[in-house]
């Protein structure tokens, strides 16, 4: 058994830990909180552009469609970009490996899959397994802006637009609750218009027109509306990362305390164990006195 004093080393050791984690916790509580604030006051600007984006669509006569981010033909094989949002650091559970295994599962052929990165993890996960890498970009705050995000949309759609690759996929990892998240990957480009909530009847949208024309305009729209997207998923993938973290840090916090108990229970029995020993020892030595 070990003595009482590595037993209160050790039980202090764990303590100092649980203190790290605690506070661990806490940070992350107060990131996801504000992270969270950010999402909710984006929706309606994201709204809008969809809703001018779809009101373009469902009134033109087709002219629109020329636009080489929309209906573009997808070549047999072709080459695609994967803009993988990952974390700059670790201990936030299953959170990075979750969605660089998943994105590793769903590359039909590695040649074929170029590796666009946000987040040290996922670009440092994907070289170790000699994938080709494209551009590595650094969110420098842990709340994106629109400008980081514009700067990061321009060179992902320039490898499209510039005919490197063929289609673009975001993937990232949404956030569903403190305790749940769930890896995605998302096609951006080429845009189909069976993904697009486009009405039938194009009196149901608004009537409007767009100078110098809808081309133009709709030209200007979507870069904004990838934009969105990709700013809601580094939102997303910010919140699940730090949703992520306050768990593993609450997990921590709770088997620290776990381990704190039964290293006192141990001391208290070692202790007793040095007691005991001490008293039979006095009365030995009494005895031996008398005799």
């Amino acid at each position: 058994m070990a003595s009482t004093r590595e037993i209160q080393l050790r039980i202090k050791s764990v303590s100092g830990t649980q203190q790290i984690t605690k506070a661990m916790k806490l940070v992350s509580t107060a990131k996801l909180q504000k992270i969270r604030g950010v999402q909710e006051a984006n929706k309606p600007y994201f709204n809008a552009v969809y809703d001018t984006m779809c009101s373009i669509l469902a009134t033109s006569d087709g002219g629109v469609l020329r636009s080489p981010l929309i209906n573009s033909e997808e070549r047999a094989g072709g080459k695609a970009a994967y803009l993988l949002i990952t974390g700059d650091r670790g201990l936030a559970g299953g959170y990075n490996a979750n969605i660089c295994r998943l994105l590793e599962r769903s590359i039909p052929n590695k040649d074929k899959a170029l590796i666009v990165t946000i987040g040290k993890k996922g670009r440092d996960y994907f070289t170790r397994r000699g994938f080709e890498m494209g551009d590595h970009f650094e969110i420098d705050s842990s709340v994106p802006t629109y400008g980081e995000v514009s700067r990061i949309v321009k060179g992902f759609t320039d490898l499209k637009t510039e005919g490197k690759v063929d289609v673009l996929y975001v993937v990232y990892t949404s956030f569903l609750n403190t305790i749940s998240q769930k890896p995605v990957i998302l096609k951006l480009l080429p845009l189909a218009l069976e993904d697009l909530d486009v009405p039938e009847d194009p009196a149901k949208m608004s009537m409007m027109n767009y100078e110098p024309g809808e081309e133009t305009v709709l030209d200007y729209i979507i870069p904004k509306y990838i934009s969105g997207i990709v700013y809601g998923a580094l939102a997303e993938s910010f919140a699940s990362e730090e949703g992520a973290r306050m768990t593993a840090m609450d997990s921590a916090t709770d088997n620290a305390q776990e381990i704190i108990e039964d290293l006192t229970l141990k001391y208290n029995q070692a202790r007793q164990s040095h007691i005991t020993q001490e008293l039979t020892e006095i009365v030995n030595g009494a005895a031996a006195l008398e005799n």
